[in-house]
């Protein structure tokens, strides 16, 4: 009998014990969900460091994509792709194929894109190299992306964005690594990389 509660409006049948029951099952079904089922989403963390090259006719950049499932449930990512802008200039870039590096190399191509799986409240790393125009990253100024993945047949969703620093691309026509924290660049690297990408940049079919 519930205290305080008067006999007659409590239902035939329930009793505590069965109320107990209930509250039990329905405690036992929700941690069941919570722990094993329960979908999330994948977030990206930020880029520390990137590769990439910047050419009149081309441009790709590579970075180390880091996603974290916050659901129970594993997620598999069937695509990936890159927004970017840079001073005013959006440019939607491909996901070209996937390094086993981010220090470009001969060696370091590890397969065209395939969809992968990130597991329950888990972190998977793919070294992605992305189809870039070279526009955007020849303007002298940092470039803001977004990570877009198609993750099962939900649609293409958003796992956050990051700065860039493009304009510190002091050898813009090598494939090289890059570091995004300004502590790391040597004496004179954003004057150079400006004379630099401008020269690339006057070269770009308007």
């Amino acid at each position: 009998m519930f205290l305080g509660a008067d006999p007659s409006s409590i239902p035939s049948g329930l009793t505590p014990a069965v109320v107990i029951a209930l509250c039990a099952l329905l405690f036992t079904v929700a941690s069941f969900w919570w722990i094993n089922v329960r979908p999330g989403r994948l977030l990206m963390t930020q880029v520390v460091v990137f590769s990439g090259y910047a050419r009149s006719d081309r441009a790709a950049l590579r970075l180390p994509v880091t996603l974290y499932n916050t659901g129970a449930k594993p997620l598999v990512v069937i695509d990936l792709r890159l927004k970017l802008v840079s001073a005013g200039v959006p440019v939607l870039a491909p996901t070209k194929q996937f390094r086993t590096t981010i220090m470009p190399r001969p060696d370091d191509t590890e397969d065209f894109p395939h969809p992968f799986v990130v597991g329950g409240r888990a972190v998977a790393t793919k070294f992605v190299e992305f189809d870039v125009d070279p526009r955007v990253l020849c303007t002298g100024e940092p470039a803001q992306i977004n990570l877009m993945v198609l993750v099962d047949r939900r649609g293409w969703r958003s796992t956050g964005s990051s700065e860039i620093r493009t304009d510190i691309m002091a050898s813009p026509e090598a494939y090289i690594s890059y570091s995004n924290d300004p502590a790391h660049w040597p004496a004179g690297q954003k004057e150079r990389a400006s004379a630099a990408l401008a020269s690339v940049r006057s070269g770009i079919p308007s």
